[in-house]
């Protein structure tokens, strides 16, 4: 009824944000790293899309890259998660320095 479209409403969601081009070099950078460093657990930042409102949020996902399908553009983990490479905002990893 009228409190949950009140409580939905007031619901705060995150806006994606827009990277820059030396920003998405330096993840591109990072990707790079990640495949020539395969068996290392990497943590993924990305954003995800609100199902009923306008933005989202933004979440962390950590495992080692199973596979990298360029055709559809994402990024599978050994934990199960699929994130669309358009969709992550930054790659952590120990064998690549954090900027």
């Amino acid at each position: 009824g009228y409190e949950e479209t009140i409580a939905e409403t007031a619901r705060y969601t995150n806006r994606k944000i827009d990277l820059s081009e030396s920003e998405l070099d330096r993840l591109d950078f990072k990707l790079n790293e990640c495949l020539r460093n395969i068996n290392t657990p990497i943590r993924l930042i990305y954003f995800e899309a609100d199902k009923l409102k306008k933005g989202g949020k933004y979440l962390s996902v950590s495992g080692k890259i199973k596979n990298i399908d360029d055709y559809e553009r994402t990024i599978s983990l050994d934990s199960g998660s699929c994130i669309r490479i358009d969709n992550i905002y930054d790659i952590e990893s120990k064998t690549m320095s954090s900027e």
